[in-house]
């Protein structure tokens, strides 16, 4: 997950912290704005659709890999890989895309596919709705 410094950021890694989940992951990226969508349902039972792309326009897979592994070297290598890696909407994240999603996605099963000496697998899963 990559955010901005902003109250969207700010509110999604308080709902995190509050329930529980590691917020280490989340990339904090001072030079823009966390991604917004707004999805009202009318009354008549429509949806309708407003969205802000904002980080995710720029959001690449060296960024994502270079946070796995910035946790990995924290953790003194991948000791404690994460249980999950889910992935989701790579259509808008233009630089997450074609040979670029490909290599992201075979780079984190190679560095996170199963913790043998600890039989820990990690769940990876993507959304590609």
């Amino acid at each position: 997950t990559k955010i901005g410094p902003d109250h969207a950021g700010n509110t999604l890694l308080e709902f995190y912290r509050k329930a529980g989940a590691s917020t280490e992951l989340i990339l904090v990226d001072s030079e823009v704005q966390t991604s917004m969508a707004v999805l009202p349902v009318f009354r008549n039972g429509k949806r309708g659709c407003f969205v802000n792309l904002a980080c995710n326009d720029g959001f690449s897979a060296e960024e994502l890999l270079g946070r796995l592994n910035h946790h990995c070297n924290l953790n003194g290598g991948c000791v404690s890989p994460p249980r999950a890696f889910l992935f989701g909407y790579p259509h808008l994240m233009p630089k997450m895309q074609g040979d670029n999603l490909r290599s992201m996605l075979e780079q984190v099963r190679r560095t996170y596919s199963k913790d043998i000496e600890n039989d820990n697998e990690t769940t990876s899963n993507s959304d590609v709705n």
